[in-house]
């Protein structure tokens, strides 16, 4: 069986919270089965093995409902803000904006997958990343639109990215390129109509 298998995180969760507080696994796997909303541990068993993807068995073994989660936990969030900030610098030092922040993550479900083999989850998404304008500046871009690549790795402890391609940027627009591209259809067809 592969190292991390929600049922094999389960188990590295109870073994931990055994150990910790000094009592029986058999005790810590029955009561992460019933703070997840099974009978026991063999029904959880049983649920696994016929969907190790289902909602209990995921919040047991991931703290998610569902993997595209994972990056709405505090922790990651977090992670996820210094990451993007590390990788985003250059760039927000070409605008007139300032306290830059990730919004509006949005993760494609269909593009999501998951090893147990290596513990390594990676999702696919959008987001933007935007910040303050200075009003008394040029307007020089405030949000930068990102399509991104996640990956990030599950041991028993939690969810962290990825040391080497945690956070990969596969394409970057801003609202500036975005604004001059409507203001370069708006002249053209400006000269459409003109030549009418």
């Amino acid at each position: 069986m592969s190292a991390y298998t929600p049922l094999e995180v389960i188990k590295l969760k109870a073994k931990a919270a055994a150990r910790s507080q000094k009592s029986h696994l058999g005790a810590a796997l029955q009561a992460i089965s019933q703070e997840n909303g099974f009978n026991n541990y063999h029904e959880l068993k049983a649920v696994h093995a016929r969907n190790p993807n289902e909602k209990r068995i995921m919040r047991a073994a991931f703290g998610v409902l569902k993997f595209e989660d994972v990056v709405e936990l505090a922790d990651i969030r977090d992670d996820l803000e210094s990451l993007v900030e590390d990788a985003m610098n250059g760039e927000t030092a070409s605008t007139n904006a300032s306290d830059f922040s990730v919004e509006d993550v949005e993760i494609d479900s269909e593009q999501t997958t998951y090893d147990p083999s290596k513990g390594k989850l990676e999702l696919f998404g959008y987001m933007e990343y935007s910040g303050y304008q200075d009003q008394d500046r040029p307007f020089a871009g405030s949000i930068f639109y990102l399509d991104v690549k996640l990956t990030l790795v599950a041991r028993g402890n939690g969810w962290s990215f990825d040391e080497m391609d945690g956070l990969t940027i596969m394409a970057v627009e801003t609202d500036q390129d975005m604004d001059h591209a409507s203001e370069m259809d708006d002249r053209y067809q400006m000269y459409l109509d003109e030549q009418k």
